[in-house]
């Protein structure tokens, strides 16, 4: 198991010294904006300094993208963007990829099978783009239940899973978190940890809130889940994460 800190592409060209010093793995989330005025020059400068024992992710562009759309321009757009996203993928070699559906209950509840067909093409494609030495996970986010995912992923290797997101879920998800588990858990990659109240995706720290963080974390050392990404949205939540997931961790045996 390998514990990571979600970090935007800009806070890393802010922090990177403070980020060297404290040797931490990371999951570097890359804006459209950030992706179509990157210097990979710079990027790959970055990647050096950062050491090659530190683990690095990368976190897709997801605003306004969707693998499934029923509108075929959408799904062009959305195919587009991740080509401009291979240049990063290439200078960073992360371990993993994490991206958003798209999907929402609300939009497209009368058209599920359309939209999940259309999702397999889309998704091929862009594993087809991905050097197959990297994973890609596929992160829930409005999902009121496993079933789009189970679906989707039912069509792809090991080497497509998927990323669970609890604070999500937390918000999101009409379904027990056991439920999630059992149909899902062998395919999962990735965790998102992060905590809220239930009403909105705050990105609070892990300990704060009411998602089921310790049952999460306590099935995840049992499967020896690959990657843990916290993803509180402060510094001092980050470290306070860090600290929380770190000693829990090590009650476990690990």
């Amino acid at each position: 198991m390998n514990l990571l800190v979600h970090v935007t592409y800009n806070y890393l060209v802010r922090n990177i010294e403070k980020l060297i010093q404290k040797s931490v793995n990371l999951e570097i989330y890359f804006s459209a904006k950030n992706i179509d005025s990157l210097d990979i020059d710079t990027l790959k400068k970055l990647v050096l300094e950062l050491g090659n024992g530190v683990i690095l992710n990368l976190h897709a562009p997801f605003f306004d993208l969707n693998l499934g759309s029923v509108e075929p321009f959408v799904r062009k757009a959305t195919l587009t963007r991740f080509k401009t996203l291979i240049p990063v993928i290439e200078a960073i070699n992360p371990k993993n990829v994490v991206i958003h559906t798209g999907f929402d209950h609300f939009r497209y509840k009368n058209h599920v099978d359309e939209w999940i067909r259309n999702a397999v093409r889309t998704l091929s494609i862009i594993r087809g783009m991905i050097p197959g030495d990297i994973t890609i996970s596929v992160e829930n986010v409005f999902d009121e239940d496993p079933y789009i995912l189970e679906n989707l992923l039912s069509h792809f290797d090991f080497n497509v899973g998927h990323c669970f997101d609890i604070g999500h879920f937390n918000v999101f998800s009409k379904t027990s978190l056991n439920e999630w588990l059992s149909r899902l858990g062998d395919r999962i990659i990735e965790l998102h940890v992060h905590n809220n109240d239930g009403l909105e995706d705050r990105h609070w720290e892990v300990a704060r809130g009411t998602a089921p963080v310790v049952e999460l974390l306590s099935w995840a050392v049992s499967k020896k889940v690959p990657y843990i990404t916290l993803e509180p949205h402060t510094e001092k939540e980050a470290e306070r994460s860090i600290e929380y997931v770190k000693k829990f961790v090590c009650t476990e045996g690990l």
